[in-house]
């Protein structure tokens, strides 16, 4: 059975930024006209850590990696990312239609921090094939913020897993984790 445990989340604080402004849709999904329009919307959009402007000057020792560490380190500075005070597992539900579908579905899950296991283990299980350069990209904003901020699925025999908007607690052990679904989730 899949490991988790409470964390203390970061979220934006609703008293110093519009949140309609500073969130986004997933990396993957936004183009370069999205993109200029998220970089508009606020200078605390989320879109400037998980897919900043690359620039011709970028180097080993000033890129879109440690552009986005600063932004998060400064943002966490002045007050713009707030952690909770206590560690939780949080509960949500997301409503959406499916391309070319009828009507609204909903998935309901939670978010925790799972222990990352080997695949092998029969624990975890790959929702998809990932590509190497998308994955060298994310591994890469990781190793610069020491935060996930994307939303990767895979599966496991309980729950489905989600790495998802958490400070990286542990290189070696953990991840986030979250079971969804038109399911119960076993705990």
């Amino acid at each position: 059975m899949a490991n988790i445990a409470p964390f203390r989340a970061l979220r934006y604080d609703a008293e110093r930024v519009f949140l309609p402004q500073v969130v986004t849709q997933p990396y993957d999904k936004i183009t370069e006209v999205m993109q200029e329009r998220y970089y508009a919307a606020s200078p605390y959009n989320l879109v400037r850590i998980i897919l900043g402007k690359r620039e011709p000057a970028d180097n080993m020792h000033q890129n879109v990696y440690t552009r986005a560490a600063s932004f998060f380190l400064d943002w966490r500075r002045q007050g713009i990312f707030l952690q909770d005070p206590e560690p939780s597992i949080y509960a949500y539900s997301q409503h959406f239609t499916m391309p070319g579908g009828e009507g609204e579905s909903e998935r309901r899950g939670f978010i925790a921090l799972g222990r990352v296991e080997d695949y092998s283990a029969g624990i975890v299980f790959r929702h998809e094939q990932t590509l190497a350069k998308p994955k060298a990209d994310r591994l890469d904003l990781l190793r610069a913020t020491f935060s996930c901020y994307i939303a990767t699925q895979g599966k496991s025999k309980h729950s489905s897993c989600l790495i998802h908007h958490q400070k990286w607690k542990s290189r070696k052990s953990m991840a986030c984790c979250t079971g969804y679904g038109r399911f119960p989730i076993q705990a």
